[in-house]
């Protein structure tokens, strides 16, 4: 992948399947993306795809394509999760 002539292909194959195995017993699965940026958007359509409800944290493209299933804060990571645990930058 992108020129690593030590990529183990097994070992990715054997984490996608315990991935596909596991995502069969949660029923809602909720995604919590930090930084997830839209040129290499891998996460973002895994999240899309398979969360239940999705929090969508990034300062430049923060949206969820659905409003019902998700929510989107354009800050930093950081501020996101003390955002979302009701922490303020003077509880740290």
């Amino acid at each position: 992948m992108f020129g690593d002539w030590g990529w183990e292909e097994r070992r990715t194959a054997a984490q996608f399947q315990a991935l596909q195995d596991r995502l069969k017993t949660v029923e809602r699965l909720l995604c919590i993306e930090l930084g997830a940026g839209e040129e290499i958007p891998t996460v973002r359509h895994f999240s899309e795809r398979h969360a239940w409800r999705l929090i969508r944290i990034n300062p430049g493209a923060p949206q969820v394509p659905d409003q019902q299933r998700g929510v989107g804060l354009a800050m930093g990571a950081l501020a996101g999760l003390d955002a979302l645990l009701g922490k303020t930058s003077d509880s740290r």
